[in-house]
């Protein structure tokens, strides 16, 4: 009889265990951390910089706050898994973990519109053709790409984006049969505020997509007046990034829009750490600064500082640190202040200046109000330094 009852509970437990895990870890939608900074205090981050006219930065040295995964704030726990991803693990185990991938898919609190005027310049959007339609994605879809694209026409048809720039980088998860990136450009023309389009910000007549110093003006060429029109009107500067182990090698596209995009691979330095820690990924952001600080080859690409923690359990101690972070956004809270209060952040800024974080209005510690007063103030050194004063 006792032998029974020990075996029992020895069932009874890892059942009861296992029960806890998956109903309060995989299913918890729970995150409560607010919506953020909403003071829109950042319209404006570049044009009211004094002498950046007559200074004429290049584009690729302007620090810039850069939102990662930008259109998730319309993440639900119910929305559809992307086609991208529905065939892998991560789909295949969707239906017992939709809270973990609810709390680990969204990693902005607010839409685009918000963010633009709490600062961030710079826009990691990930989209896919769902069933003929176009969606914002990061694993799940997030909301209509059209509606996601309206809030940054709408800003920049406003008074406060004059003098200012919007780099968008369009990361293309799945794409129907028949479908190129001429399309998704195309797509993205059609959206219009006022009757213009993204397209109608970009003031120079071709890219050199693939950095090869052929045809186009390259990345590293660019200048603040080149796209704000001297300062009198707002730019947009727009990536792609080409998924190649999915999509055939067709899907670039070579059309007339095409042709005005820049390729975030040859483009950019992007290192990705797909990692989760503090101390970890602040020592993986120090070796990219300086494995790019001392190669000169850099120096002319859009250079990104990939902050954001990844659920990345590449180890049992990762394994805790992603249970013990709950979500991304609870993680960012905290970690972003790290970031700016870190003794290299100037450095940072001056060897990558696209500085992408999570949860980029977070209000915990005064980052936002913070983090866009650095970068104003680093931006503001970069212009005396062109102007030898």
């Amino acid at each position: 009889m006792k032998n029974g009852i020990k075996v029992f509970i020895g069932i009874l437990v890892p059942v009861v265990l296992i029960t806890m895990f998956l109903a309060v870890v995989c299913n918890d939608t729970t995150i409560t951390v607010g919506e953020g900074s909403l003071d829109g205090k950042y319209a404006t981050v570049l044009a009211n910089i004094d002498g950046i006219v007559e200074a004429n930065p290049r584009y690729v040295d302007i620090a810039q706050l850069g939102s990662h995964d930008a259109v998730t704030s319309g993440l639900t726990d119910e929305t559809p898994i992307d086609y991208h991803d529905k065939d892998t693990i991560l789909g295949k185990v969707d239906p017992i973990s939709s809270g973990i991938q609810y709390r680990f898919g969204k990693t902005q609190a607010v839409g685009l519109g918000q963010q633009l005027v709490q600062g961030a310049r710079f826009f990691h959007i990930k989209c896919t053709d769902y069933e003929g339609t176009w969606y914002g994605t990061h694993a799940h879809l997030t909301g209509k790409l059209e509606d996601h694209l309206m809030e940054v026409l709408r800003y920049l048809d406003s008074d406060s984006a004059k003098g200012e720039i919007v780099g968008l980088l369009f990361q293309t998860m799945y794409m129907g049969d028949g479908v190129t990136l001429d399309t998704l450009h195309e797509f993205i023309n059609g959206v219009r505020y006022n009757g213009k389009s993204l397209f109608d910000y970009i003031y120079f007549d071709q890219a050199d997509t693939f950095d090869l110093g052929i045809n186009g003006v390259r990345i590293g060429e660019l200048t603040y007046n080149d796209l704000t029109e001297s300062g009198t009107a707002p730019g947009v500067v727009i990536f792609d990034r080409r998924e190649e182990k999915v999509f055939e090698s067709d899907w670039e596209g070579n059309g007339a829009l095409t042709n005005k995009c820049f390729d975030m691979d040859a483009c950019a330095e992007h290192k990705w750490h797909s990692s989760i820690g503090e101390k970890k990924l602040i020592g993986k952001i120090n070796e990219t600064c300086d494995r790019i600080a001392s190669d000169a080859k850099y120096a002319s690409k859009l250079r990104m500082n990939q902050t954001q923690a990844s659920f990345a359990v590449g180890s049992v101690g990762e394994f805790f640190e992603i249970i013990g972070s709950w979500s991304l956004l609870r993680f960012a809270k905290d970690y972003n202040v790290a970031l700016i209060e870190n003794e290299n952040f100037d450095r940072w800024l001056t060897y990558m200046p696209v500085f992408q974080v999570d949860f980029c209005n977070s209000d915990y510690g005064n980052f936002n109000a913070r983090v866009n007063e650095l970068i104003i103030a680093h931006n503001q050194k970069t212009v005396n330094a062109i102007l030898g004063r």
